[in-house]
């Protein structure tokens, strides 16, 4: 493999990359109640980078990647992985995602999942604010 090309692809794909409308406003108000995060992603790559780069690595209180843990989603071992990383409960979680074979996964653990539709551009509203309604905020 060409480690200089998969680095350069890879921050290439980090730097395409945007959040959506509602993600900022949305971390930002669990953020501020002390509600604890975590990023929990099948992606090859250092996702990281993408959060650092928008300013959202501040909300985050833990990314479980797939390739530094070893498990993929739905592997009931990422979650269980994720929630010692937040040092949370997991009746007291909630996943959120956008894939419900891979998300779905941490129901499992007993991590309840909402799943999101998908969007055309990152420019639209998801519906992650719902996550603010179920929270009580």
């Amino acid at each position: 493999m060409d480690l200089p090309f998969a680095r350069a692809l890879h921050e290439t794909r980090a730097e395409a990359l945007a959040p959506y409308a509602d993600t900022a406003s949305t971390l930002a108000a669990l953020s501020a109640r002390g509600i604890r995060l975590g990023v929990v992603s099948n992606v090859g790559w250092d996702i990281r980078i993408c959060f650092a780069r928008h300013g959202l690595d501040r909300y985050i209180d833990a990314f479980v990647l797939s390739y530094e843990v070893g498990f993929v989603k739905p592997d009931v071992r990422i979650w269980r992985t994720a929630v010692e990383a937040l040092a949370a409960q997991p009746d007291r979680t909630l996943m959120v995602g956008d894939h419900p074979g891979c998300d779905g996964g941490s129901v499992a653990v007993g991590i309840p999942a909402l799943v999101l539709p998908m969007v055309s551009s990152p420019a639209q509203l998801r519906g992650f604010d719902q996550v603010l309604a179920l929270a009580g905020i």
